[in-house]
C-alpha cells in the first residue's frame, strides 16, 4: 500500500515534487530521494509541479533502477516555436541556431514527457502521475550518492524529458534529445548508430562537447535495447551508466542538457568539461520510448 504523497516546495516558489511512495519504501531510500530533488531543485527555478512515484522492488541484476512516463505529442514546428518562446540563456540561443530548418522526424513529431510539456506551456498543469521510478533492491546500493545519482538519472527522463528516440519506435517519433546529436565534425546525426559514426551532444555544429550519446543501433539496424540519450564511455556522472557504488553527479553538461530542454537554470551554466572516460563501461538496460507508458532503466 502506498503512503500519503508529500509534496516539497510548493508553488510558485519553484520546481516542486509531489512523492508518492510504495510498500518497497525503505528510510535510506525516503533520504536519496529527497537528496535528489534538492539538488535538482537548486539547479532549476521553473514554478511547475511534478508528480512522481517511487519504490523499492527486486529487478533484474542487470537494471539498476526504471523508470515509466506520460508522453505528449508535438508536431517538430510546435517543438521548435516553443523552445524558442522560453529560450532564455545563452546555451539556449546557441541551440535554436542550431536547430534543423527541415524537420527531421518527416511529419512523424515529437514526443515529451508530460512535465516537459507543461513547461514548454504546451500541456495544462494536472495532478496526474508525471512518472514512476523503481529502484532495485537486489543490488547492493548504499543509498549514498549512488542511489541519489540514479534518481537523478531517471527523473532526468522520466520528469525532464531526456529522452532519445530517432524514430525507433512503433510511431517513428522522435524525442527533443534527438536534435542535439552530432558527430565529431558538426552535423546533426539521426541514424543512433547505424552509419558506424560515434555522436555528441552539442547546442549547434561549432558547439560539440565531448560527452558522447549512447548509439543503439548497430550498422545491420539491431538495437540493444540501451538508452539513445545516455552518456557512453563516462563514469562519475548521472547520465552516464551509474549503479551501485558509483559517485554520479550532476555536470555541467548536464545541467545545460536540461537548460536546452526548456527548463530554467538557477545561474548561468559553466562550459561543459570534458567527461572522464572509460573504455568499457556498464550500462542500464533501457528500452526506446513509445506512445503511452514506457518502460525505461
Amino acid at each position: 500500500m502506498s503512503t500519503p504523497a508529500e509534496t516539497f516546495a510548493p508553488q510558485p516558489v519553484g520546481l516542486s515534487f509531489v512523492n508518492q511512495f510504495g510498500a518497497g519504501m525503505t528510510d535510506a531510500y525516503r533520504d536519496a530521494i529527497l537528496a535528489a530533488e534538492d539538488d535538482l531543485r537548486a539547479h532549476i527555478t521553473d514554478p511547475v509541479t511534478v508528480v512522481v512515484s517511487f519504490d523499492l522492488q527486486a529487478l533484474d541484476s542487470s537494471v539498476s533502477v526504471t523508470t515509466s512516463y506520460n508522453l505528449v505529442h508535438v508536431s517538430y514546428e510546435t517543438l521548435t516555436t516553443a523552445l524558442k518562446a522560453h529560450a532564455s540563456t545563452a546555451a539556449d540561443a546557441q541551440a535554436i541556431a542550431g536547430l534543423p530548418t527541415l524537420d527531421p522526424s518527416h511529419g512523424a513529431g515529437f514526443d515529451l514527457t508530460t512535465a516537459e510539456a507543461r513547461v514548454l506551456g504546451l500541456a495544462q498543469p494536472s495532478a496526474s502521475l508525471d512518472a514512476s521510478v523503481v529502484l532495485n533492491s537486489n543490488l547492493a546500493f548504499s543509498f549514498g550518492q549512488d542511489a541519489v545519482g540514479a534518481i537523478e538519472h531517471a527523473l532526468s527522463q522520466g520528469v525532464f524529458g531526456r529522452i532519445g528516440a530517432l524514430g525507433a519506435n512503433e510511431t517513428g517519433a522522435f524525442a527533443p534529445m534527438d536534435l542535439f546529436r552530432f558527430t565529431a565534425a558538426g552535423e546533426h546525426d539521426f541514424t543512433g548508430g547505424s552509419d558506424g559514426q560515434a555522436t555528441y551532444f552539442g547546442l549547434n555544429s561549432g558547439a560539440v562537447t565531448a560527452f558522447q550519446f549512447h548509439n543503439s543501433i548497430n550498422v545491420v539496424g539491431a538495437t540493444d535495447g540501451l538508452a539513445l540519450a545516455d552518456w557512453d564511455h563516462t563514469v562519475g556522472d548521472a547520465f552516464g551508466p551509474g549503479g551501485p557504488g558509483s559517485n554520479d553527479v550532476l555536470s555541467a553538461t548536464d545541467l545545460q542538457v536540461l537548460d536546452v530542454l526548456g527548463w530554467t537554470p538557477a545561474a548561468a551554466v559553466a562550459a561543459p568539461a570534458a567527461p572522464i572516460v572509460t573504455p568499457e563501461p556498464v550500462h542500464m538496460p533501457i528500452m526506446h520510448p513509445g506512445d503511452g507508458w514506457v518502460m525505461l532503466v
